[in-house]
């Protein structure tokens, strides 16, 4: 039988005092004092409905993506989950279940609507703590949970009073109040590929594995290929032909200016020595002829 919200606030535990002294009750085992009543701390009046009780964000998530940094939330601070990422968010509320009552956690219709995935979670009878619900956004935007906002819903099943309630040798986790840092039984995390490391086999892999949107994430790399190759060889090709015939030819312009300033300079050179030369040799004659004829 799924409690409704009169059976519900009969078995709750709300007396301030005896609130504080629940957690003993639990912690020690005192199912005399427990009878069949239940916890939920703190409880919010606006979050309970007719058959289930909206649990909400607590200061505390972490992200799968980064499962080694535990996150907190301050007064006014919201979660921002990525496109396909999953969080971990610790609830607000300590929940306390006596020996014959479990509960179902389930997502809320407006964030199925929204395109989220929350996965549903059994909470056995006799567990007391926090809980840790997994969170993934489903959408290609950006979503937001504001610090104490509802986002999940727990009904509350009647069953048989079990044997034997639950301990910490068998639930490491009866009792959370706070996050552990994660530890995978399963999944082992891969260090990200470098671009050297890079193999077009590699995103072929990806592609036959998962297809859509791998396989448009392919084809854009090899459309971008094409287009650079045609973009070189019709655009830049040409240029760069033209572009060097006009460096040679002005480079060979320079050195043929150069080489015939150099010409010039030579001859010029030749020149005057030549008449130096001239006039060299015929002084010598003059002086020659003065002196065979007597005049000097």
């Amino acid at each position: 039988m799924i409690l409704s919200d009169k059976e519900l606030k009969e078995r709750l535990i709300t007396d301030p005092s005896e609130v504080r002294q629940a957690y003993n009750w639990w912690e020690k085992g005192q199912w005399d004092k427990i009878r069949g009543r239940i916890l939920i701390d703190p409880f919010d009046p606006n979050n309970l409905s007719s058959c289930c009780y909206d649990l909400s964000v607590s200061e505390e998530y972490v992200s799968l993506r980064d499962p080694d940094n535990v996150k907190k939330l301050k007064k006014g601070d919201s979660i921002n989950i990525e496109p396909s990422e999953t969080v971990l968010i610790l609830t607000r509320e300590f929940i306390a279940l006596p020996k014959n009552v479990m509960a179902m956690v389930v997502p809320r219709a407006r964030w199925i609507f929204e395109g989220t995935f929350l996965n549903s979670t059994r909470v056995d009878a006799t567990w007391y703590g926090k809980l840790l619900i997994g969170f993934t956004n489903m959408t290609k935007w950006r979503i937001s949970l504001g610090l104490n906002r509802a986002f999940c819903s727990c009904y509350f099943l009647e069953c048989s009073e079990v044997e034997e309630p639950l301990n910490k040798k068998s639930t490491p986790h009866l009792g959370r109040k706070s996050i552990d840092p994660l530890t995978f039984a399963y999944a082992r995390p891969i260090r990200p590929l470098t671009p050297p490391e890079y193999t077009k086999e590699k995103l072929e892999k990806v592609v036959n594995s998962f297809g859509y949107p791998w396989d448009v994430i392919h084809c854009a790399i090899e459309r971008g290929k094409e287009e650079v190759v045609q973009y070189i060889e019709k655009d830049v090709a040409p240029r760069m032909v033209e572009d060097a015939t006009l460096k040679v030819t002005e480079r060979a312009y320079k050195e043929l200016l150069d080489l015939q300033k150099n010409f010039q300079r030579t001859q010029a050179l030749l020149t005057k020595a030549l008449i130096g030369f001239v006039i060299t040799i015929g002084g010598g004659v003059i002086l020659a002829i003065l002196k065979l004829v007597g005049l000097i």
